[in-house]
């Protein structure tokens, strides 16, 4: 905001654009106690209104850590029958406590707080974690108690993705552990990444590695997709170098 302020009096010095006065405290405060509310309000209405939408709705949380805070976003989705299926931050909580009780004691608190039914909870829509779909003390199983139709919306892709990982155990090459070594042989050096530019100028390729994050499975694919694409630049280069970790001299 403080640059849009410096700009708008430059472009539009004879607008009262110019007289705008805004910094960065003033719009956060405009963001979280004029816009957040308003937007929460209207979908809130939307929601409410038979004639607007089915009343039902799902949920959504995940806990995501900011430096040393615990941060709850929960989002609803529901279905508008003018413009199809929405989806909408209704919370943004701080809670230290990661708990079956303190989840769904989070969820119970918001859903009071907006005056929204749980009876029109249709699914709960979180990770795979024994917090949120444990057989026993779960948020799934706190909410079953509030409303038994709530269905199980958890990630199907993360089962699929621990089967994969865990059926590659059975291939003699261990494919995340030579993405991780790749990735890792090249990000400490900038001359080792000087060195593999020159093998991609050869083939007319852009040079770029895609990092892989354990903790972020999603990122496994794409950087294996890369890898292929850029297979035999990178394999040219483990074949002519000295320095190379015994794994990826084993396989290049």
């Amino acid at each position: 905001m403080n640059c849009t302020n410096k700009l708008s009096k430059d472009i539009f010095h004879d607008s009262n654009l110019a007289k705008m006065s805004c910094g960065r405290t003033k719009a956060e405060a405009i963001v979280k106690n004029v816009l957040a509310s308003r937007s929460v309000q209207d979908f809130i209405n939307v929601l409410k209104d038979p004639a607007k939408s089915s009343n039902f709705f799902s949920i959504a949380t995940d806990a995501s850590n900011h430096k040393n805070r615990k941060i709850f976003p929960l989002v609803v989705r529901y279905f508008d029958p003018i413009s199809g299926v929405k989806n909408r931050l209704l919370d943004f909580t701080e809670q230290a406590d990661e708990t079956a009780n303190g989840t769904h004691n989070l969820i119970k608190f918001s859903l009071d707080t907006h005056k929204l039914d749980i009876k029109n909870l249709t699914s709960y829509c979180a990770d795979n974690a024994n917090v949120n779909y444990g057989q026993h003390n779960s948020v799934f199983k706190l909410l079953q108690e509030d409303n038994k139709n709530v269905l199980k919306a958890n990630c199907s892709n993360h089962i699929l993705h621990n089967a994969t990982k865990h059926a590659s155990d059975g291939l003699d090459v261990d494919i995340e552990m030579i993405i991780l070594k790749i990735y890792g042989h090249f990000s400490v050096s900038a001359k080792r990444r000087e060195e593999l530019k020159s093998f991609f100028d050869l083939v007319d390729a852009e040079l770029e590695i895609v990092r892989h994050v354990p903790t972020r499975w999603l990122t496994l694919a794409s950087a294996v997709d890369r890898l292929i694409q850029n297979w035999l630049p990178i394999k040219s280069y483990f074949k002519r170098v000295n320095c190379c970790p015994k794994i990826l001299k084993k396989h290049f």
